[in-house]
């Protein structure tokens, strides 16, 4: 008898045990969804800040040859200037 209750009790179960298989199912796949599309973004900001740095060596390049060319400017003019090829105001 006792096993006869317990089939009938699960026969009528049945149901919400595969509900809630299903919804462990859809919870799994929700978290799994969240999870890559967290490492997306990852990949994305890393992506983006190795563009950022490229971007900036690049300008920090131009920015030291325009140091460069300036200093040689101004060693030229004072040369210049000592030699008296130009006034200090020219």
């Amino acid at each position: 008898a006792q096993a006869v209750f317990g089939l009938r009790w699960r026969l009528f179960d049945f149901g919400r045990v595969k509900a809630e298989v299903e919804f462990a199912k859809g919870r799994d796949a929700q978290a799994l969804a969240a999870y890559q599309q967290t490492l997306l973004q990852a990949t994305a900001d890393v992506e983006n800040a190795m563009t950022q740095l490229v971007q900036s060596e690049k300008q920090n390049a131009v920015l030291e040859d325009g140091v460069r060319s300036l200093a040689e400017a101004r060693a030229a003019a004072f040369s210049a200037f000592q030699q008296g090829s130009v006034s200090f105001i020219e």
